[in-house]
């Protein structure tokens, strides 16, 4: 076993990082560093900001697109929650074809129509669907 380890500027920000992994050889931990020197421009925290922005754009048009309601809060946690709330939305959209998530369907589209907080959507970031539905359920006496 043979750790490459090597020492990057970022191109974007500036910062310097270490980049490390472990091979079986010193041959291959060598090759890995001349890779990492070649293909490795960004930074962790860089390349995490881009996909994240990425993601906010997306459920940015998603929400156009799908015409939900505007949600309430600071522009980052708008964009935040617009996210997640996409993601649930994904997970509707692979249960409502389902005849016997009619419940489940009704009791989405009216968190989605009266949830407008962006802190809403934050705070049930960890939550499965289908405890969004329940807790929902249970938190309105639906």
């Amino acid at each position: 076993m043979a750790k490459a380890k090597i020492r990057i500027t970022c191109k974007k920000c500036g910062k310097i990082f270490t980049w490390s992994k472990t091979y079986v050889n010193r041959a291959a931990a060598d090759a890995g560093e001349k890779w990492a020197l070649n293909e490795i421009s960004e930074c962790p925290d860089c390349v995490f900001q881009e996909k994240i922005e990425y993601e906010n754009k997306k459920a940015k048009e998603m929400t156009e697109e799908l015409n939900l309601p505007q949600l309430e809060g600071t522009e980052k946690q708008t964009a935040w929650a617009n996210t997640i709330r996409i993601k649930f939305m994904e997970d509707y959209n692979s249960i409502s074809s389902k005849p016997r998530n009619k419940r489940f369907k009704s009791i989405f589209e009216k968190i989605v129509a009266n949830e407008r907080s962006a802190q809403f959507w934050i705070n049930e970031r960890q939550t499965s669907f289908n405890s969004l539905i329940d807790d929902y359920n249970i938190k309105s006496g639906v």
